[in-house]
């Protein structure tokens, strides 16, 4: 995996990041982006998605080319 990576956030995940609070959303924007721009982050694949473990939640992604696909954001 390779970035930088244009990154495109499902309906179900932008409803998910903007339920959370500013501080838990601005964390998750700042750790999909790094993944994005860096692919550091710790990352897991698992189950045919990329899981990515900010704080108390898990960001699901998949990739298409040079897309991230930001699926759902969660808690743990």
């Amino acid at each position: 995996m390779i970035g930088p990576f244009e990154v495109v956030w499902s309906d179900g995940a932008t409803a998910d990041w903007m339920a959370l609070t500013f501080e838990d959303a601005d964390a998750v924007a700042r750790a999909v982006r790094l993944f994005a721009e860096t692919g550091s982050g710790g990352a897991i694949f698992a189950e045919g998605e990329y899981r990515l473990f900010v704080g108390s939640y898990i960001v699901t992604f998949l990739t298409d080319g040079d897309t991230l696909h930001v699926d759902r954001v969660r808690r743990r």
